[in-house]
């Protein structure tokens, strides 16, 4: 049904030009965030719908969408956020949604630039791929004029919508899994502060050892990050004495659980008839063939699936409540866990 009420009809209600109105509705530069919230609010009282003119015979709009992601997640060709944005690329051409990726330099990230796909003003709504340090999140909330958008993490800074990984209930269960196998010294891989995903996953594993009449202890929390928040060497790592060391641990990913088991090897110890090691995200391309290692899966296909559904709705003009959605995994069993006896 069409829509009676005008974009002219929405600038004489609040006294600006249908310019300013159209810019607002569309998400382009030029509009200061609190005029622009101010004429969301009222398009949307009056019964306003937004559409927009490129529509195809499939009746889907086409938009572009930004994506940013920090460079120290993207060092490495084979990172797990390059197989993220390229799960989401894939499904975002079927959806005829244009993707860009911009990667911030830690420079730019440090002194808080804002990006260049933000600056041109060609995109509609701007996902942010993974951690960010809290003061550029603060600053892409209090300059972004297009619908954010966080994936992978959920962040209490940033005004927007999420689609995470149940990060939480995944430690969860993959310290449940290893109870469940005998183990009561567990301990977890993973320094905290750097991203929102570790920290949750520690708290999921922090969960299952206080349900299970278990405290959790500081020798068995091994930092995995240096300084500059690149994952430390094998070497680097720092494990518990002999006479305190757990008898499993719970990694944070995949990539340093791998770590983590040369270092253990270097240190005389064999996985899994001295420590059992369970990884997180089913996703380490060079994994050694010798040892399977236990993990939790993360459908990225189903992620790259619900940030375009969510792209999709944050196209509209009521941004009244934000929401998060989250996406289950599952355990995979391979041979770097075993069970133990009392």
């Amino acid at each position: 049904m069409k829509n009676n009420v005008t974009l002219s009809d929405i600038a004489k209600k609040i006294g600006v030009s249908q310019v300013t109105v159209s810019k607002a509705l569309s998400g382009k530069s030029g509009v200061s965030r609190e005029l622009r919230n101010k004429i969301v609010k009222t398009a949307d009282e009056m019964g306003y719908t937004i559409t927009r003119a490129s529509k195809k015979k499939t009746g889907k709009t086409q938009c572009s969408v930004g994506v940013i992601a920090s460079e120290r997640f993207l060092r490495d060709k084979e990172a797990f956020y390059w197989k993220l944005y390229q799960e989401l690329a894939i499904v975002f051409s079927k959806e005829r949604i244009n993707s860009l990726l911009e990667v911030v330099t830690t420079e730019a990230e440090s002194c808080k630039e804002e990006p260049n796909l933000l600056m041109q003003g060609k995109i509609d709504a701007l996902i942010i791929l993974g951690a960010f340090d809290t003061e550029y999140l603060f600053m892409l909330n209090n300059s972004c004029n297009v619908p954010l958008l966080s994936v992978d993490s959920l962040y209490y800074e940033i005004d927007g919508d999420a689609v995470i990984i149940d990060n939480m209930a995944g430690g969860y269960k993959m310290t449940e899994y290893l109870l469940g196998l005998g183990h009561k010294k567990i301990g977890y891989v993973g320094s905290l502060n750097n991203t929102p995903s570790i920290d949750d996953r520690y708290m999921g594993y922090c969960k299952a050892l206080i349900l299970n009449g278990i405290t959790p202890c500081e020798e068995w929390h091994i930092a995995d990050r240096d300084n500059d928040k690149s994952v430390k060497d094998p070497e680097d790592f720092s494990l518990p004495a002999a006479d305190k060391m757990p008898t499993a641990f719970f990694c944070n990913c995949d990539y340093v659980a791998q770590l983590f088991i040369e270092k253990l090897k270097m240190s005389g110890y064999k996985v899994p008839e001295d420590v059992s090691v369970v990884g997180f995200d089913n996703y380490v391309p060079r994994m050694k063939a010798q040892l399977g290692l236990t993990t939790y899966e993360v459908d990225l296909t189903e992620v790259a699936a619900m940030t375009a559904s969510k792209v999709r709705k944050i196209m509209g003009i009521s941004r009244g409540k934000y929401t998060t959605s989250v996406v289950r995994g599952r355990i995979i069993e391979r041979e770097s866990a075993k069970g133990i006896t009392s």
